[in-house]
């Protein structure tokens, strides 16, 4: 197999017998610009790290695919004169397709380790060792003397070195800077080393260190400026039809299926690496369910909650926002965005929501029922912290690299206040700022409008940071607020029957008096349809449901209502969206600092 990253001559520029070829993946044609360039020789390959990598063929298709570790060994670096692969579990293994070069390239470094025993009394060519400090310092032995060393079969040139580093945050993980006394800090050392060293830069040695997560990684390592850093993408619809052909050429259950199934497949399983749509379409087809569009469905979601280590999980709505009760405008406004995103006109859709508003508002449904009007997937945030230093921030890493593959996607995140983090640390060792700055760069980037569809529920707007919610990041910001009228409560009820599927006329609706929110009359229709089946009926009568009306008491929290229904009315971005009575709360420059004066306040009584 021929290498496809040219060759570096001895004078640090590069021959012209050997160009990048066009059927590189994205990555692999950065990688070979930033190494051809001379800024840098040490590359951490981080993201889908574990997935198979598309390789064309004599005619320009995609035919086969490789891990990525054979994909580097074989197709990248396929004609250099040592390929090295190392991980703390195996040790030293060469890499080559002919077992002559592979032979070669073993006698080659064994010659250096025989060396080094000569002078150090050491057995290391005969016994390799595996621990990262003496096979980093034999690797570096090595590396200077091939640096010296000519090419014999071409004296214009150095020989060529491929050094690939598995499961590199075992060998210089993310720690405190206490902990870098002892072998973690030698082992970075020479890493930074590798990387410092000009003479490394401008030979033809490439040094490729392989990390899910870049957070698993020493800091000082990362942000080196002579370590180029390359990110693995999930694959694109076009690899995940190309490999689901070359599926459906092995599966017997698939003679039928054609180009056009995989084109649909691709499209439907975008956020799944190529293992995951192996497993989801051979699934599938091994029982019996041939290529049914809702079963595979579900094997997508069940795959992606499971890559995310549980971290997200899907909403499928059921309702659309014909079920919303809320301010006209807000209802008005939610469904020309929905219009404007089914019909693509991605330009003037925000690139996020703030829904804000007192307990019981209903601002998870709205979200929910805005999802099932655009007709695309609503994924929610789950707790991604943990207690460990730099595991908050791979979830968050791995998390926000699934939902830029799902895109077109809603990501809900509820008690938005709490869950995403703020710019100061509050001593956790810098988590909560790391966790901030990496979920709001995602919201900024205008590339994903439309795409992804950022919705914050909180009911304490005024915790979360001005960052987050800012013009560019959340654009909208929705207060909701309980009915406010006799009709609207009434058609609430409705509503929540809908929802639960309720039989209840609207003529038996009685009178609802009072500040009832959303799940306060979510739960008298569930109150009463209770007492309709303690007394054997199916549905409840106007009796039983004025009886549950009558004996409903709602749980008293006055002032902490009060005060997220407040902060509410001071997010507001549309005037519309409130109800007439608060208005003047930002149009009166009087009333508004009543307001603000008011929430000062509560939050000493509250907070």
């Amino acid at each position: 197999m021929s290498e496809t990253l040219p060759a570096k001559t001895a004078a640090g520029g590069t021959t012209t017998d050997a160009l990048p070829q066009s059927g590189l993946p994205h990555w692999a044609r950065e990688l070979s610009e930033i190494y051809l360039s001379g800024g840098s020789s040490l590359f951490i390959l981080h993201g889908n790290i574990h997935d198979l990598v598309p390789v064309p063929g004599a005619s320009g298709r995609t035919e086969t695919f490789l891990s990525l570790e054979d994909y580097l060994s074989f197709q990248l670096f396929g004609r250099r004169d040592s390929v090295i692969r190392y991980d703390r579990g195996s040790g030293i293994a060469f890499q080559s397709d002919d077992p002559n070069r592979m032979r070669s390239m073993r006698q080659d470094f064994d010659r250096s380790l025989q060396a080094i025993d000569m002078v150090h009394g050491t057995d290391f060519s005969n016994n390799r060792p595996k621990d990262p400090r003496l096979v980093l310092e034999l690797l570096d032995r090595y590396i200077l003397h091939k640096l010296l060393e000519k090419n014999q079969a071409n004296e214009a040139r150095r020989k060529s070195v491929a050094i690939i580093v598995r499961y590199a945050e075992v060998i210089a993980p993310g720690v405190e800077a206490a902990w870098l006394s002892g072998e973690v800090g030698s082992n970075l050392i020479k890493l930074l080393n590798w990387a410092n060293d000009p003479a490394i830069r401008q030979a033809d040695i490439t040094i490729c260190l392989l990390c899910e997560n870049l957070s698993e990684l020493n800091r000082r390592l990362v942000e080196n400026p002579f370590v180029a850093k390359i990110e693995i993408p999930l694959p694109d619809q076009q690899a995940r039809a190309d490999f689901i052909e070359t599926l459906f050429a092995r599966e017997p259950g698939a003679s039928e299926a054609g180009p056009a199934d995989a084109k649909r497949l691709a499209a439907v399983s975008n956020g799944l690496t190529l293992i995951g749509v192996n497993q989801m379409v051979r699934r599938s087809l091994r029982v019996g369910k041939g290529l049914d569009a809702a079963y595979l469905k579900k094997a997508k979601k069940e795959l992606i909650e499971k890559e995310c280590y549980g971290l997200l999980e899907f909403i499928e709505p059921k309702f659309d926002l014909s079920m919303v009760i809320a301010q006209e405008a807000v209802r008005e406004r939610l469904e020309e965005d929905a219009r404007l995103i089914r019909e693509g006109i991605l330009e003037s859709v925000p690139m996020g929501y703030l829904l804000c508003g007192m307990l019981g508002t209903g601002k998870t449904f709205t979200a929910t029922c805005f999802a099932g009007s655009i007709g695309i997937p609503a994924v929610v945030f789950k707790d991604i912290r943990e207690k460990w230093v730099g595991s908050s921030e791979r979830n968050m890493q791995k998390v926000l690299s699934v939902i830029r593959a799902l895109g077109p996607v809603m990501v809900v995140v509820d008690e938005a206040d709490a869950a995403l983090g703020k710019r100061t640390s509050d001593g956790d060792s810098g988590t909560s700022g790391r966790l901030f700055a990496m979920v709001s760069s995602q919201m900024s980037n205008t590339e994903y409008r439309g795409r992804i569809i950022w919705m914050l529920l909180t009911a304490r707007p005024d915790l979360l940071t001005v960052d987050l919610k800012r013009q560019g990041r959340c654009e909208v910001h929705i207060p909701l607020f309980p009915p406010q009228t006799d009709e609207e409560r009434r058609q609430m009820f409705l509503a929540m029957a809908r929802k639960n599927n309720v039989a209840v006329a609207p003529e038996s609706v009685p009178h609802l008096s009072g500040y009832l929110s959303g799940a306060d009359i979510e739960s008298l229709v569930i109150q009463a349809t209770r007492l309709a089946a303690v007394r054997g009926l199916a549905a409840p009568t106007p009796e039983i449901i004025s009886e549950a009306v009558a004996r409903f008491v709602s749980p008293n929290y006055s002032l902490q209502k009060e005060l997220q229904e407040l902060v509410a009315i001071r997010e507001c971005t549309d005037l519309r969206f409130l109800p007439e009575r608060f208005q003047p709360y930002l149009t009166d420059p009087e009333k508004a600092a009543v307001l603000e004066r008011r929430i000062q306040e509560l939050t000493l009584l509250v907070d």
